[in-house]
C-alpha cells in the first residue's frame, strides 16, 4: 500500500486514533479495577471483623488463620487483652497498643500488612492482618483481566475498520484502475457507479476532460491524415516533374542540385506516408480474434527492404519458430515488422550484423530486432516513442523521421502489448535491441 494513498492514511489514523482511545480507557479500567480490588480486599476485612462479635469472640492471645482459597490471600485474626502482658506472637506482637481503631499499612516482622484494628468495651482489640504482597498481587491480576478484552478487540476492529475502509474505497479504486488503463486507443469515461457523493463532482471534472481529450485526439489524427492526403498530390507530381528532367544533357553542378531535390522529395514522400500510416494505426481499432502469421508477413517485408540490406551488405539472421500466428491484422504486423526493420537497417552500419529472434510463450508473442550500430543511451529510451523524436549522432547521417517507433508504439499499446530497448552487447554498451510483446 503506496504511503501516499487514501487509504493507508485512512487506515493508518483511524487505527492510531482507535489504539489511543482504546488505550485510555483500558488504562483508566486498568487502574480503577486495581483500586476496586483494594478497597474490596479492605471491606473484607471489615467483615471477617464484624463475625467476631460480643458473643463469637476469640479468645485473647490467639490467633485464627483462614485458608487461601481462589487466590485470596490468607487472613490473620487475633484478639490481644490489654490489661494483660502477655504478647501474641509475630506479626501481631510488633502491632503498637497505642494505635486507635482503622485501617492501617504497618511492616511487622520484616514484611508489609494491612491492619484493621478493632476494639471493644473491655478493653480488647481485634486485630485483622493480610500481607500487602498478596493484597497488591490478586489486585494486580484482577486489574490485568480487565486488559484481556481490549487486547483481544482492538486487533479485530482494526480488521474489520480495514475491510470496510476496503469496500468503501474499492470503487474509486476501480475508477483509477480505470483512468490508469486508458490509453489514446481506449480512453474511456468513468462509471459513476457506487462511488460516494463527496468524489462524484471530482470525477464528473475528469469524465468532461476526458471527453475534450478524445475530441482534441481525434480532431488531432483527422488533421493528420488530410494533411498527409493533401500534401500527397503536389509532391507526386513534382517527383513526376524532377524524374522528367533528362540528367544526360545537364552540366555536373545542375545535375547535383537536380539531384538533390530528388532525394528532398524522397523524403517528404516517405515521411507522408508515415504521417498516414500514423493516422491509420492511431485512429483504427483492433478486430476481435483477428491474427496474422508471421512467417507469410516478415517474408514479404524482407523481400520488399532485401534491396537496400544488399546495399549495405548487412548480415540478417532469423531465429525462432515462425510458423506462428499473433493477434494483429495482416496489414498492422506488416507495418510493424516494417518500421523495426527499416529501423535496424538504417542505423546499422556497412557490413553489420541484424538478428530477428521470435518466440510465444502462453499465447505471448515476442519479437526481438537487435542490430549492430552504435546503440541508444538509456537516458534516451523513454523519448524513442514519441513522434519525430530522433537520436543524432556523428556516425549516421541517414537519419529517418522520427516516426517509425512512433507507429510501432501505437500498433502495440493498442494491442495491449508492450516495448522495451536495451543494448546488443550489454558489455560494451553497443548496438541498438528493441523487445515487443504481443499479448
Amino acid at each position: 500500500m503506496a504511503l501516499g494513498s487514501l487509504k493507508y492514511q485512512l487506515s493508518l489514523w483511524l487505527s492510531v486514533s482507535l489504539i489511543t482511545a482504546a488505550a485510555g480507557i483500558a488504562s483508566y479500567t486498568f487502574f480503577n479495577t486495581y483500586q476496586e480490588a483494594i478497597e474490596w480486599q479492605d471491606a473484607t476485612l471489615k467483615q471477617v471483623s464484624k463475625l467476631f462479635d460480643a458473643e463469637h469472640k476469640p479468645k485473647p492471645n490467639t490467633v485464627i488463620k483462614t485458608k487461601s482459597e481462589r487466590g485470596m490471600p490468607e487472613i490473620l485474626v487475633a484478639m490481644r487483652d490489654m490489661h494483660q502482658a502477655q504478647a501474641l506472637t509475630l506479626p501481631f506482637k510488633d502491632v503498637s497498643k497505642q494505635l486507635n481503631d482503622g485501617l492501617y499499612n504497618l511492616t511487622l516482622a520484616e514484611n508489609d500488612y494491612r491492619v484493621l484494628i478493632r476494639s471493644s468495651l473491655e478493653r480488647q482489640q481485634l486485630l485483622v492482618l493480610q500481607k500487602t504482597s498478596e493484597r497488591d498481587e490478586l489486585a494486580w491480576e484482577m486489574a490485568r483481566a480487565t486488559l484481556l478484552p481490549f487486547i483481544a478487540v482492538i486487533p479485530l476492529l482494526i480488521l474489520i475498520m480495514n475491510l470496510i475502509l476496503h469496500s468503501r474505497l474499492k470503487p474509486i479504486q476501480l475508477a483509477a484502475k480505470a483512468v490508469e488503463s486508458s490509453h489514446r486507443h481506449n480512453i474511456q469515461s468513468i462509471s459513476l457507479e457506487d462511488l460516494p457523493s463527496e468524489i462524484m463532482p471530482f470525477v464528473s471534472e475528469i469524465n468532461h476532460l476526458i471527453g475534450r481529450l478524445k475530441s482534441s485526439i481525434e480532431e488531432q489524427e483527422i488533421f493528420i491524415a488530410n494533411a498527409a492526403h493533401e500534401l500527397r498530390s503536389p509532391l507526386t507530381a513534382l517527383s513526376l516533374q524532377a524524374e522528367c528532367i533528362g540528367d544526360e544533357n545537364l552540366p555536373e553542378k545542375e545535375l547535383q542540385r537536380v539531384n538533390a531535390l530528388r532525394l528532398g522529395i524522397g523524403r517528404s514522400r516517405k515521411l507522408l506516408e508515415q504521417l498516414l500510416t500514423l493516422a491509420r494505426v492511431q485512429g483504427s481499432h483492433i478486430a476481435e480474434h483477428q491474427t496474422a502469421n508471421i512467417e507469410a508477413v516478415l517474408k514479404s517485408v524482407i523481400e520488399d527492404l532485401y534491396p537496400i540490406v544488399d546495399e549495405k551488405n548487412l548480415d540478417l539472421g532469423i531465429e525462432g519458430d515462425l510458423n506462428i500466428d499473433c493477434s494483429l491484422d495482416k496489414l498492422d504486423l506488416y507495418t510493424l515488422f516494417k518500421n523495426l526493420l527499416d529501423n535496424a537497417i538504417r542505423y546499422s552500419p556497412q557490413d553489420g550484423v541484424i538478428e530477428i529472434q521470435i518466440s510465444q510463450q502462453s499465447g505471448k508473442t515476442q519479437i526481438t530486432v537487435s542490430d549492430s550500430g552504435i546503440g541508444v543511451a538509456p537516458e534516451h529510451h523513454d523519448k524513442l516513442l514519441s513522434p519525430f523524436y530522433r537520436v543524432l549522432d556523428s556516425q549516421n547521417t541517414n537519419i529517418g523521421s522520427g516516426l517509425g517507433l512512433s507507429i510501432v508504439n501505437s500498433i502495440v499499446e493498442k494491442q495491449g502489448g508492450r516495448i522495451s530497448f536495451g543494448y546488443t552487447d550489454e558489455v560494451q554498451a553497443k548496438g541498438f535491441k528493441i523487445k515487443v510483446l504481443l499479448t
